[in-house]
């Protein structure tokens, strides 16, 4: 049968993967994040349409490339779309992808699974692979968004915050007729002191407060179409995300509250999984409850899968997180000011003077601005952004999850699955998740990353 009159193809080749009203569509975005130019990237596009026809009709599934599993990645992150316009309007099947168990016998396993992949690849569209997409030896190595290739968070024409160092010297000039503090008796060196711990918590403050705000340009410019789900990664971690899809799907009675259990001196909360309401759900949770088809889940377990499924999110912005964290722990000023009051007080020690004064000043400061630089981080900065602009990200429709967004455990203070998260002690790792390699699947299909590129691969229901 010739592929193109296939009713399936006729859908998959007609499906548009760009919706024409976004401001900055899936394909710009892809385009950006990976270095392609606009000809590759939908070159790419149609290679992933036929990586997805593949799994559709091969009994055992077919494996990725790695510019193609790039491309799956990010439309993956676009739920609504993928599990909704293509997967059950297009697809008439849902195809689905989760971590790879990893290990040598699964890398060789996925490496034979790739080649034969590009064998049924030529049988099925009478060519072989294009090799700059499919091939593992000649992949065009993906250049970094030009945000990402340097100090994104430094700013040239800020520099002049740093200026302000100058104005306690200027005062000690003007009040005390020296500009060398160090020639300034007790008393008038702790008001210049004092005057330069004030400067420089003045500087920390705009430093910090200039980076959010390139954070926040950066979010709307490169990252406009954010999914619930990334809002909530972004707004409290993997702990925000997974509380929004367990949440989500107690809403929708996917999950229903059967009983507590005490084993030993420990409670277990246990569900009950209603199929019916979860097949109707677009929960980045839907394919691993459905594969895993249990009558009944503990909800220590719905958390640790729903934090697993975070993975894809998490990596997506694993480098504009690190960036940033880098770039605002700068202590370059609190060192100076460190710097400043050891030497005085070497000095004053030297000539028999008190300086317990000095000290319980600095150490007061260190503490509070090391402690104030450190509680300011990726996630605070992403949840006070998206809460101020709360329009800009999730519209004038207001919808379930919202709430939990921006406040998160707080916003279901009024439901009963709080009192059961409390008692499991809502905490969850940060940083630890799935691995790279993940594989796909519509009816119990697993693997680990191959030749395929970190994907293991694909299967039809």
């Amino acid at each position: 049968m010739d592929f193109r009159t296939d009713p399936l193809w006729i859908r998959i080749d007609a499906y548009q993967i760009d919706d024409p009203d976004a401001y900055f569509p899936l394909s710009s975005s892809l385009a950006k994040e990976q270095g392609w130019s606009v000809e590759f990237t939908q070159r790419a596009f149609m290679e992933y349409k036929k990586f997805i026809y593949l799994c559709c009709i091969l009994p055992g599934g077919a494996s990725p490339s790695k510019i193609v599993d790039e491309v799956w990645h990010l439309h993956l992150t676009y739920t609504r779309d993928y599990w909704g316009r293509f997967c059950k309007d297009t697809l008439q099947k849902d195809i689905h992808h989760h971590p790879s168990k990893g290990g040598p016998d699964e890398q060789l396993k996925h490496e034979i699974w790739y080649q034969e992949t590009l064998q049924q690849y030529e049988a099925t569209f009478g060519e072989p692979a294009p090799a700059d997409i499919w091939s593992a030896d000649t992949i065009p190595t993906p250049t970094e968004p030009i945000y990402y290739q340097s100090n994104i968070f430094f700013e040239p024409g800020n520099i002049w915050r740093y200026a302000l160092l100058v104005l306690p010297i200027i005062f000690i000039y003007l009040i005390y007729d020296h500009s060398n503090p160090y020639k300034l008796s007790g008393p008038h060196f702790l008001v210049f002191y004092a005057l330069l711990l004030g400067v420089v918590a003045l500087i920390i403050y705009l430093s910090v407060l200039g980076k959010e705000n390139k954070l926040a340009a950066i979010l709307k410019r490169d990252y406009p179409e954010l999914t619930r789900y990334e809002m909530a990664y972004l707004s409290g971690s993997e702990t925000r995300y997974a509380l929004l899809v367990i949440a989500e799907l107690v809403e929708e009675k996917a999950l229903e509250f059967i009983a507590n259990k005490q084993w030993s001196i420990k409670y277990e909360t246990i569900y009950t999984i209603n199929y019916d309401q979860l097949k109707k759900s677009d929960s980045p949770l839907k394919s691993t409850l459905l594969e895993y088809g249990l009558d009944t889940i503990m909800l220590a377990k719905i958390k640790e899968l729903s934090v697993n499924s975070s993975g894809d999110i998490r990596r997506k912005y694993a480098e504009l997180k690190k960036r940033f964290e880098k770039d605002t722990n700068n202590l370059s000023p609190v060192l100076l000011v460190i710097i400043m009051a050891v030497i005085r007080i070497f000095q004053g020690i030297s000539n028999d003077k008190p300086v317990e004064t000095l000290v319980v000043m600095t150490l007061i400061f260190s503490v509070m601005v090391i402690s104030s630089i450190r509680s300011f981080n990726f996630f605070k900065a992403c949840n006070k952004i998206i809460k101020t602009n709360f329009q800009s990200f999730l519209g004038d429709k207001v919808e379930y999850g919202n709430e939990i967004i921006i406040y998160g455990i707080s916003a279901i203070a009024g439901m009963g699955i709080f009192s059961h998260l409390q008692r499991e002690r809502w905490l969850m790792p940060n940083g630890n998740g799935p691995s790279d390699g993940a594989s796909c699947g519509s009816g119990g299909c697993s693997g680990g990353g191959g030749c395929g590129g970190g994907c293991g691969g694909c299967g039809g229901d």
